[in-house]
């Protein structure tokens, strides 16, 4: 029975991957499979995605997606390689922890506490110069979100 399901798994997921290789351009692909060897690594060892991402942060490119009126800054909201890979190191780790149960979720550090009410304080914050007028609101909540 496992053997059926695989296979039949795996020919789904190869329709799929030959669906999309000939609807996309190649450099989607490229950037496709690059993300795919990422999170691969990252699931095996979240170590080396750390590393990645490291390395990634020192040579990443800004792309600006739009614009957001009245921020304080004057620029756009910009993305860089890093939060594509945040979000991907991200994912593969939450699958790793799904896979292996003994790992836990989050590891218990005195540190816990002290981020926690960070975060809750820089959300608030924002929250309060949004009420008041002071923040944009789309300006506050990617900036928040980001940081976080």
């Amino acid at each position: 029975m496992r053997s059926i399901l695989f296979i039949a798994v795996s020919l789904i997921l190869a329709l799929f991957i030959g669906y999309y290789t000939a609807q996309l351009s190649t450099a989607k692909m490229i950037w496709g499979g690059v993300f795919l060897i990422i999170f691969a690594v990252s699931f095996l060892n979240i170590e080396f995605g750390l590393y990645i991402l490291i390395f990634s942060m020192l040579l990443s490119p800004e792309i600006t997606i739009g614009d957001t009126a009245g921020s304080s800054l004057g620029r756009g909201l910009t993305l860089r390689l890093e939060d594509f890979l945040l979000v991907l190191i991200g994912f593969s780790w939450f699958a790793q922890n799904a896979i292996r149960k003994e790992l836990g979720l989050f590891l218990k550090t005195p540190l816990n506490r002290a981020i926690l009410i960070y975060s809750v304080a820089c959300l608030l914050s924002t929250c309060l110069g949004i009420m008041t007028g002071r923040v944009d609101p789309k300006t506050g909540f990617f900036f928040v979100l980001k940081y976080v």
